[in-house]
Parts: C-alpha cells; structure tokens; sequence
C-alpha cells in the first residue's frame, strides 16, 4: 500500500511530500513500525487488513473478533469485518452523506444521508429471517463499534509515532 493511500485515510496528512511547513507524509515504514508496537492484537490485525490491504490477515481478525466478543457466530463477525473494510460507499456523496450550501445542509437523496450504497440485507446474507436479524442487530452494531475502537487504537499509535519524529 502506498503512502498516498495512507495519507487519504489519515485526517492529520495534509502533504504528500517533505518540506517546510505542513505534516509530513506517512510512510510505509511508519505503519509497519505502528503495527509493530500496536499491543492489541485486533487493533494490527484491523489495521494490516483495511489500510495496508494485506488481506491474508482477514481470517485472523475475523477470529479475533469473534473471540473478543464471544457471542457473536463467526458468520455475523464475518459479516461486521466485510462491511467495515469494504463499505460500498454512495457514488453520488462518495460517502460524505450530505454537503453545505451556504447555511443550507443538503441530505444525499440517493443514499439517504446513509453514505453508502443501498441498505445491504444482512439477513439475506446471513439466511435467517428479518425478524432474526432484529433479535441480533445490536449484536452486529457492538462488533462494528469494536472494529471501529480498534481501528481508532491503531490511527492514534500511527499519529503517536509521527509526533514522536
């Protein structure tokens, strides 16, 4: 993965490239020295699979998920891991959800202020009925929130290492 990849991702990178002023830019180096030190284990595992792309450690973080939660089904960790890593963003917002005009907020139609492309149906993936799927819903939110505490882990030890330069 290259450094402008990261960069993108990261809301502190505002240059691409050394030079007098601005952030300095974040290196390939960087990550593996950030992943390196990371002590929780699902925080690297997040990190190696969503932002350095190496998805041989997916399966690894799908286990560590289901072992930190211990009571979601492998499947539904699956499920959580897939749809953070790979969110099928809105090609009318690009994500971003709404926009300003002015004082205005305009809503994304498309995707409803969602910033993703369609609702996917979690239940039709997982073959259980919608009522299941609403047994379980906060379940899956739960293992989203972890994903998303862990990926915060592994951005602020990255953060923490450029500081430290």
């Amino acid at each position: 993965m290259s450094s402008e990849s990261i960069a993108l991702i990261t809301a502190r990178a505002s240059k691409l490239e050394r030079g007098n002023g601005g952030l300095p830019e974040i290196t390939e180096a960087d990550i593996c020295y950030a992943l390196a030190l990371l002590r929780a284990n699902g925080a690297a595992l997040l990190l190696r699979v969503k932002i350095a792309g190496q998805e041989k450690w997916r399966p690894k973080l799908i286990a560590e998920l289901h072992q930190a939660d211990g009571r979601s089904s492998e499947q539904l960790c699956q499920l959580a891991v897939e749809e953070y890593c790979s969110p099928a963003l809105c090609s009318t917002c690009n994500g971003r959800e709404s926009h300003k005009v002015g004082a205005l907020l305009i809503v994304c139609e498309t995707c409803n202020g969602s910033g993703k492309h369609g609702k996917p149906c979690h239940a039709l993936h997982l073959g259980i009925s919608d009522a299941d799927w609403s047994r379980i819903e906060d379940r899956y939110s739960r293992l989203l929130s972890r994903l998303s505490s862990w990926e915060g882990m592994g951005i602020a030890m990255i953060n923490s290492i450029k500081d430290e330069e």
